[in-house]
């Protein structure tokens, strides 16, 4: 609630609405919120119908949530975007160098990739995430045991990850990210890469919760999760 009014039948009603959004900002037309920067549905098939491709509405929203959440980050604390243009968005993902969509998602990686470098020490628990997201040649890390991954996931080689996982979700925290229940899990990858030979790198990441959990409830969310790894030059 964001008013100081007595409990009144107003609150109860906010209350029962919880299977929209929370904290009593329930429009129907609302895909999600950031702060006080609504996201409707109506924003949202702007970008999918102008994207020139097969985007699922999740993924979408993704973007537009996230972009949200890192320019407020960046008026925040004062850092620049990284040199990441529509165009490198375009090549590397094979996407309309036309589409909003595209724009939006390239001011979103060069956002996320300004962020102030920093290093974070992993807990057991973003080791063992690591180790269930990783993968090397291809193949899922879990065919090794943990013990033997466990030596190379270190400050040294994941606390980059560590870091900006912990500050997108603080701030995603701060901002008060409310996510309509059809768009659940709503979440961002940060990418973790680690070499372990001259030819071969551990590939995995960590998941940062934009929003609110899935309910048992919601079984129609998609289920692709783009990552914050910028383009390759």
């Amino acid at each position: 609630m964001r008013t100081h009014r007595r409990l009144t039948t107003a609150v109860v009603g906010c209350v029962l609405a919880a299977l929209a959004l929370t904290g009593c900002r329930s429009a129907p037309a609302a895909a999600a919120y950031v702060g006080s920067t609504q996201i409707t549905e109506k924003d949202l098939d702007a970008i999918v119908t102008g994207a020139q491709i097969d985007l699922p509405r999740q993924d979408a929203l993704r973007i537009m949530v996230l972009e949200k959440v890192c320019q407020t980050m960046q008026a925040e604390q004062g850092f620049a975007s990284a040199q990441i243009t529509t165009e490198q968005v375009a090549t590397q993902y094979k996407l309309p160098a036309g589409a909003e969509f595209t724009r939006r998602f390239a001011g979103m990686l060069a956002c996320l990739n300004g962020m102030p470098a920093a290093s974070g020490k992993p807990s057991e628990a973003d080791m063992r995430e690591a180790y269930v997201n990783g993968s090397v040649q291809g193949q899922s890390l879990q065919q090794f045991p943990y013990d033997t991954v466990k030596t190379v996931l270190t400050e040294k080689t994941m606390g980059s990850a560590v870091a900006q996982r912990d500050s997108v979700a603080k701030a995603a925290g701060q901002q008060d990210v409310s996510v309509n229940p059809r768009y659940r899990d709503l979440t961002l990858q940060v990418p973790i890469s680690i070499p372990v030979s001259e030819q071969n790198q551990i590939q995995s990441y960590l998941t940062v919760q934009l929003g609110q959990t899935v309910s048992g409830a919601v079984t129609d969310a998609p289920q692709s999760t783009p990552s914050a790894q910028a383009p390759q030059s």
